[in-house]
């Protein structure tokens, strides 16, 4: 069997998704080594729905070695290269070649004064599936002698998840195809500062809703296909509530002879005075009102206040100031309001309040900011997950075959250990090698795909037995294997007995086979085996003797009968084979002859010497 010593293997990590580009030719690296391969041979990562390309430069080998016989290799030129395919890209990515012009066929023929030693592919698009994806970039070599051979340059290609981001958040999903999980992070960060509201709201199909306060809310395992609705809303607040200004509506306070000298007072109920302008009131401004306080902006935090307004008596009479709410002798004075504001109180940004004959409006202001962001993203449904079905045994003998098969009808990949097969996409395939088969089912418009359970299917390919002969009795399997069973087959009876020894009473041609008791399969028949049993020895033989024994390749045989004979000699190794022989042309009496076969192999042969009448023989060690 012809052996072809023709295979490149590439291990390239990328990252892919949808896009659609016209095609520009890639542009070889002349900077490469020039030594058969593929440069680089590890591409950087792509990132998640960002334009990705890379070139990959290859140098073509001129020629290869070819085993034509066991032993006999001869070197090979090759003629040309065809790229015919890249498969297993996902949705979105594409790839030309240097000489799409004509299909990147490359001419490296020894008769050609410009070969096409160096050449280009150009993997491009924009990816949007992160995940891992099997490549094969099938190449049909063409050589002398040998013709036209298919190989593949296998590829890995890894995609990073899509990351989206805006003003608000930064959002990722680990695949465009269900499920897929979103991860939300905030980019308006409160960074510990209290102040920051948030609203997540993801609307999505078959009734999806989600809702999170959180800043960063939990991600989200997204199980259903198609649209999906984010809307989001941060309000800060980090200054608080600002009192920004109080007017004085109306009073109920006046001195005897003219209108009351107003003065005002802010203070929460702790005592504690944020405003006092008791020092100096306006004079006779208790009929002038509105009256506008000019304060100064006040940052107020939580609690209970009293704004009160007071018309200041003349201390010389040791009267004491009037409240301006009831106009009485230290009488009520204040209205009162809490900080955080109730919203149903509010008119805009002014809170008025009236106590008796007191009305008071106090402005306030709550600087705040607001970030609203909306998006709408998809995510594709996977089809459902295929079954596989086995028809028939899932370990199988060398040589037969079993069938893997579906109910779906299209858009399928069968895979046989991780590894796509390229020309298996029907909704069945014939299985005549060990492996792992999964079948992929794909949704062609999006590249989503499922895969389904694995089935093992194990081919028993059992080895041919060897026979070892001690030269007297007993035959034997030379390296039995404990786990398998050994039937002895005579040539003209068949299956005569089992085990790993066969014990002889007969001459005979023998040969054996192995059979594995779980499956049942069974080997090929060993070589068969020739045996004359030495019970055949004639009576006239007086002596016969191989000295020395051990020896190393020289050695002498003696023989000596009662009367004559003509005698042939054998030499046989362990298998049975002839390694030397001789016949004497007259009849002897004896032999005293010393041998010299040196040049055979150490280890254990059998000397045999056919008599007329009789067989003679005895083992030999070779060291």
């Amino acid at each position: 069997m012809k052996k072809l010593l023709f295979k490149y293997s590439l291990i390239l990590s990328l990252l892919s998704f949808p896009f659609f580009q016209s095609k520009a030719q890639c542009t070889i690296d002349f900077d490469v080594p020039a030594v058969a391969g593929i440069y680089p041979d590890t591409l950087f990562d792509a990132k998640g729905c960002e334009f990705y390309e890379e070139t990959i430069t290859f140098v073509l080998a001129r020629d290869t070695v070819v085993s034509i016989l066991p032993g006999q290799e001869v070197t090979v030129p090759f003629n040309s290269y065809t790229i015919t395919d890249i498969l297993g890209l996902p949705a979105g990515m594409s790839w030309e070649c240097n000489l799409d012009s004509v299909g990147c066929f490359y001419d490296v023929n020894p008769n050609n004064a410009a070969p096409d030693t160096l050449g280009c592919v150009r993997l491009f698009g924009t990816p949007e599936t992160p995940g891992f994806y099997a490549i094969s970039v099938v190449v049909i070599a063409n050589l002398a002698i040998v013709g036209d051979q298919q190989g593949t340059f296998d590829i890995n290609l890894a995609v990073l998840p899509c990351v989206i981001n805006s003003d608000c958040y930064t959002f990722a999903l680990s695949d465009i195809c269900t499920p897929s999980r979103l991860e939300l992070t905030n980019n308006v960060a409160s960074n510990g500062v209290n102040g920051f509201e948030y609203v997540w709201e993801i609307e999505g199909p078959n009734g999806y809703s989600f809702r999170s306060e959180a800043e960063n809310p939990a991600a989200q395992i997204l199980e259903a296909g198609g649209e999906y609705i984010i809307t989001y809303e941060a309000n800060i607040d980090t200054v608080g509530t600002i009192l920004a200004e109080a007017i004085i509506e109306t009073v109920n306070c006046s001195d005897l002879l003219s209108a009351g000298d107003i003065y005002w007072i802010l203070q929460d109920t702790t005592g504690n005075e944020w405003i006092n302008s008791s020092a100096s009131p306006l004079n006779n401004a208790g009929n002038d009102t509105p009256i506008v306080t000019n304060i100064d902006a006040i940052v107020l935090p939580e609690g209970v206040y009293q704004f009160q307004v007071w018309d200041s008596d003349d201390t010389i009479l040791d009267r004491k100031d009037d409240g301006c709410a009831d106009g009485a002798n230290d009488g009520a004075s204040a209205v009162d309001f809490r900080i955080p504001l109730v919203d149903s109180l509010m008119m805009g940004d002014t809170l008025r309040l009236t106590n008796g004959g007191l009305t008071v409006s106090l402005l306030f202001s709550r600087p705040t900011s607001i970030f609203r962001c909306l998006d709408t993203f998809f995510v594709s449904a996977t089809p459902p997950v295929p079954e596989m079905l086995a028809i028939g045994d899932l370990v199988i003998c060398e040589g037969d075959s079993t069938v893997l098969e579906t109910a779906l009808a299209d858009s399928l990949q069968w895979f046989r250990d991780g590894v796509p097969l390229v020309v298996e996409q029907s909704d069945r395939i014939l299985v005549r090698e060990s492996g792992v088969y999964q079948l992929q089912s794909i949704n062609p418009m999006s590249g989503c795909a499922s895969m389904s359970e694995p089935i093992e299917i194990e081919v028993v390919s059992l080895a041919t037995p060897e026979i070892s002969f001690d030269g007297d009795l007993e035959l034997s399997i030379l390296n039995p294997d404990s786990s398998l069973e050994y039937q002895w087959i005579k040539l003209g009876e068949g299956v005569i007995a089992s085990g790993e020894i066969l014990s002889l009473s007969s001459s005979g041609v023998y040969q054996v086979l192995a059979i594995e008791p779980a499956s049942g399969c069974e080997s090929l028949l060993s070589d068969s085996l020739a045996v004359i049993l030495t019970s055949l020895r004639p009576d006239f033989v007086d002596f016969w003797n191989i000295y020395p024994n051990p020896n190393q390749g020289q050695f002498k045989l003696g023989l000596q009968l009662s009367r004559q004979s003509y005698v042939k000699l054998k030499v046989l190794d362990v298998f049975g084979h002839a390694v030397y022989h001789k016949s004497y042309p007259q009849a002897v009496l004896s032999i005293d002859e010393s041998l010299s076969l040196h040049n055979l192999a150490k280890g254990v042969y059998f000397i045999y010497l056919e008599l007329e009448g009789g067989i003679l023989s005895k083992k030999v060690v070779i060291q």
